[in-house]
């Protein structure tokens, strides 16, 4: 058995002198993220066999780290011939018999392979001549094509012999395939450290929340000039909404719930919207207060972090979706129909503002985000009176008994006279509505323009409803 070895040949078209080829190569090196270092440093290493004519203008290079079977080699000119932009050969040498050489383009495509000596054994029989319009280019003004093919299918003892041959075909009368000594003009390299990106707290935020709440169905909005989070739950009519802020190195999130029904849905409002988003310590006492019972004390939700310091902004984001995991979610959660987000606002301590949809004397006035437009889109507005009802007796009792006596029994029976004027109210105000056919016309015409307004804008969101 023969040696194997295997080594590059780059085209050096420019004629560069040894140095002038290396600072080159180093640089063309350092874009792909490599630097020169110390051997003993080195992720990866080349060295570089320049020939004595000034008028060569191939340049041999080997790596220790090709070794024996040649994928190694054969990628890494690709790499090169790319990197470089020049034409690259990859030559194999096989039991000193058989040589290989691949043919590699300035886009580091392999265009062609040339065989010669006895290759039966690795090939089969049927072997391919060169390809002449990728090699011709490259042969000497004083030879011939027919030449070229001639010293390629020539018999040598030693394919050594024929690679030498080869070698003044294409421009020298030096071998450019003996196999490099991996000590000479050796350079070393390895990947360049990278700088650590500069993390903004809007970015850790979307990837940060997104982790947890994309799998629970949220999607992150588009188009919003402050970052958020949606989800479309029930008939799609009701949306959860998270939104970020971020003052000043003070990060603070605010969510509520939204449905298509509201005058206009508006996300791009960068102010804080307390009426309709509150912060996290209204999640707090919501949660302590309806869903445990308990007493609660003041919780301030808002969570700091040093600029430019991504650990800082990463332990506040963590910290921050901890608190909305805690007491947010489970609040949200529970908001899945018109009638759940009806709850949801007087519990709030917000009115649903069923008044806030046409324009009836003593009526006037609405809020844009008011959602109780929804009243008239039921197949019976009469029952939300049963859903007011129970919400606000069960308050005024739970308040009741927890006063210790400080809510007397007559105050309490005023609260509930005051729950049933309230709902007598609204009873009246769906009367007028029904028996007044231009009111009727005017509210549905208004309901459905709304619905498909918001939806509109929902969908340029992301949101698929």
């Amino acid at each position: 058995m023969g040696r194997f070895f295997t080594s590059t040949q780059i085209l050096n078209e420019e004629k560069l002198n040894k140095d002038a080829f290396l600072k080159k190569y180093c640089e063309k090196m350092k874009k792909e993220g490599y630097v020169q270092c110390e051997t003993d440093e080195g992720e990866i290493s080349y060295s570089f066999a320049f020939s004595d004519n000034a008028d060569c203008k191939w340049v041999t290079m080997s790596s220790e780290s090709y070794g024996e079977g040649n994928s190694k080699a054969e990628s890494d000119t690709a790499r090169i011939a790319k990197m470089l932009g020049t034409t690259c050969i990859n030559t194999v040498v096989i039991d000193s018999d058989c040589a290989i050489l691949n043919l590699y383009d300035k886009k580091g495509n392999k265009v062609d392979m040339l065989v010669m000596g006895r290759a039966d054994d690795y090939l089969g029989k049927y072997i391919s001549d060169p390809e002449r319009k990728v090699w011709e280019s490259l042969i000497g003004e004083e030879y011939k094509w027919e030449e070229f093919i001639e010293v390629i299918k020539k018999d040598y003892i030693f394919i050594e012999e024929g690679l030498t041959c080869l070698s003044e075909t294409i421009g020298t009368s030096e071998s450019l395939f003996d196999e490099v000594s991996l000590s000479d003009n050796l350079l070393a390299f390895k990947k360049e450290a990278q700088k650590e990106k500069k993390l903004t707290a809007n970015a850790a935020f979307k990837q940060i929340f997104g982790e947890v709440l994309e799998p629970m169905g949220f999607i992150f909005a588009k188009k919003t000039k402050t970052p958020c989070f949606l989800r479309a739950v029930g008939n799609g009519d009701v949306v959860h909404v998270i939104k970020f802020f971020d003052n000043n190195g003070c990060l603070d999130v605010r969510s509520g719930v939204l449905t298509i029904y509201r005058l206009s849905v508006d996300l791009n409002n960068k102010t804080y919207d307390n009426n309709w988003l509150p912060m996290i310590n209204k999640y707090y006492s919501y949660y302590n207060e309806y869903i445990c019972g308990n007493d609660y004390h003041f919780y301030n939700p808002q969570i700091e972090y040093q600029e430019n310091n991504n650990e800082s902004i990463v332990l506040a984001v963590n910290k921050l979706l901890d608190e909305t995991k805690k007491w947010v979610i489970p609040v949200l959660e529970k908001v899945n129909s018109l009638f759940d987000k009806v709850a949801y606002d007087i519990a709030f301590g917000r009115s649903p503002e069923y008044f806030a949809v046409c324009d009836i004397p003593g009526k006037n006035g609405q809020n844009s985000y008011a959602d109780g437009a929804f009243l008239f889109d039921l197949d019976d507005p009469y029952l939300i009176l049963e859903v007011e009802k129970k919400i606000f007796t069960d308050q005024i009792e739970n308040e009741y008994k927890k006063s210790n006596g400080e809510m007397t029994k007559e105050m309490y029976e005023e609260e509930l006279e005051a729950i049933n004027e309230h709902c007598t109210e609204i009873k009246e105000f769906i009367d007028y509505i029904k028996n007044n056919d231009d009111y009727y016309l005017q509210t549905k015409n208004e309901i459905n323009k709304r619905k498909e307004q918001n939806t509109n804008i929902l969908r340029q969101h992301g949101l698929n409803i």
